[in-house]
Order: structure tokens, then sequence, then C-alpha cells
């Protein structure tokens, strides 16, 4: 199965996921909020996309944890670096990806378009 399907269908399937009580439930304003189950299928999607991004562009990613500077939301996380100055955070942006699909402001592509544009960016 190429990357961008595989990954396709995890969303689709993570969506699906999300919507159990198990991993979401109404926060104190009455929005959506993961659950520690929710996050954990959000960070696992996340690794899913970066695991198909080093392995579709190969050499030209690679891990590394953010050491400076400790205001950066990645401080003391693995990113992918390799695209410019800018790091990809797989976790953290899955995490943000499931939290505006519970909201409904996005949809089970939400991770195709991180892959595809993380695949976009390490060819420039």
């Amino acid at each position: 199965m190429d990357a961008r399907r595989l990954i396709a269908e995890a969303g689709e399937r993570a969506v699906q996921a999300l919507k159990d009580p198990a991993c979401s439930e109404s926060g104190v304003d009455g929005t959506p909020a993961l659950t520690n189950i929710g996050y954990s299928l959000a960070a696992d999607v996340g690794l899913l996309v970066a695991s198909q991004v080093c392995r579709t562009v190969g050499d030209k990613v690679r891990w590394e944890i953010v050491r400076k500077p400790k205001s950066d939301v990645s401080y003391n996380l693995p990113v992918l670096a390799g695209f410019g100055w800018d790091t990809y955070d797989p976790v953290g942006v899955s995490v943000a990806d499931a939290a505006t699909v519970l909201a409904g402001r996005r949809s089970s592509d939400a991770w195709v378009k991180v892959f595809d544009s993380c695949i976009a960016d390490a060819k420039k």
C-alpha cells in the first residue's frame, strides 16, 4: 500500500475512533476534548505520518531533539528536521489535527495534507 493511501485510511479510522467516548469527551466549555486514549491515538497517527515521510524521502529528513530555544513548543521533543529552517513535530501536529477534527474544522484528510506538505518541503 502506498504511503498516502495508508495515511488516508488511518485518518478515516482515527476520526471514527475519536468519536468514541473512550477517545473524546466534552470539555469545560462544551467543546470536544481528547481523553488520554484519544491523545495516544493522535500521537500514534502522527508517528505513522512521520515514518511514512521518512520512508518516502529517505535521507533528506532526520530525527532530532529540539535543544534550543527553550521557548520552542517542541523543546526536548523528537522532531523531523530537513525541511529548511523548519521542523515537523509529528505528535504535536497530529494532536492539534485530532482536536480540529473533533471540533469539525477539519476532515480525515488532515494527516494526508500534513504528509503532502512534508514531502513537498523535503524536496525543496
